[in-house]
């Protein structure tokens, strides 16, 4: 089994020192690159946790960057996977298996994979999750349907480096980093507000399915170039401009919406 150093754990409001600690051993059992923390509830730099860290305290606990959302932490990644416990409604997609997943990000070229675990209490919310291309679901062969956090990284981390190690197939191209497929989104979305293709649901509401459609999609960075080309073309046919700063804002000009 090879050392997980392309992939970076993001912990998302973690309560628990000891599961903080925890985690930090299991990363640097597995070889991961690096651990990032989005809002953590709990103090990463305290007695529990660096004593649970163990030999991991100096190289990843204590050097674990400190984030404001999910998607800041993985703005460089080609693949982001979340996990969840529970089953979620289907604007997210099926749940797949660690194993299944590392052979989808080993198909799609995606070298640099962020693995997204949530709260100990409740997971990752739904914002969180949609933050993610894909999301995990571990089973449980007992009666009790999930496991503790540092448990879940573990056993995640190993399934997932156990099917990584298998040969990689021939990728032609790499799959492009989730900042440029998230500007692209945004992008997007404006374009069909400006094209008032919202009609009956407002874009808000209909966000987060598309961003979960889009998710799912292998693109790479020619595709995301090529699409964002036709939708700007489009753009200034029709208004004289290419709005080009709705790939920040990721909404029509003011003075083309209804």
């Amino acid at each position: 089994m090879q050392a997980l150093s392309d992939v970076v754990v993001v912990l998302a409001r973690t309560q628990g020192p000891i599961n903080l600690g925890l985690v930090s051993r299991a990363c640097a059992n597995m070889g991961v690159g690096e651990l990032r923390l989005v809002n953590p509830i709990c103090e990463p730099d305290c007695d529990e946790a660096r004593k649970f860290a163990n030999h991991a305290r100096d190289d990843l606990l204590l050097q674990a960057p400190v984030f404001t959302s999910v998607a800041a932490a993985t703005t460089d990644r080609h693949l982001v996977i979340g996990t969840t416990a529970r089953v979620r409604d289907g604007e997210h997609g099926a749940p797949m298996a660690p194993a299944a997943a590392a052979k989808l990000a080993r198909e799609r070229g995606a070298d640099r994979v962020a693995l997204v675990f949530g709260n100990e209490a409740d997971g990752l919310n739904d914002e969180e999750l949609r933050d993610c291309n894909l999301h995990l679901h571990l089973e449980t062969p007992g009666p009790y349907p999930s496991y503790n956090l540092s448990h879940a990284v573990a056993i995640s981390l190993y399934q997932w480096g156990e099917a990584w190690s298998e040969p990689a197939p021939p990728v032609e191209e790499l799959c492009a980093s989730r900042e440029a497929v998230a500007r692209l989104e945004r992008y997007w979305l404006g374009s069909l507000e400006r094209f008032r293709y919202f009609r009956r649901t407002p874009l808000e509401q209909w966000r987060p399915q598309f961003q979960s459609l889009v998710g799912r999609m292998h693109l790479t960075e020619h595709d995301v170039v090529v699409i964002r080309g036709m939708l700007s073309q489009m753009n200034y046919i029709a208004f004289g401009d290419k709005a080009d700063d709705m790939d920040q804002t990721g909404r029509a000009p003011a003075d083309n919406q209804d």
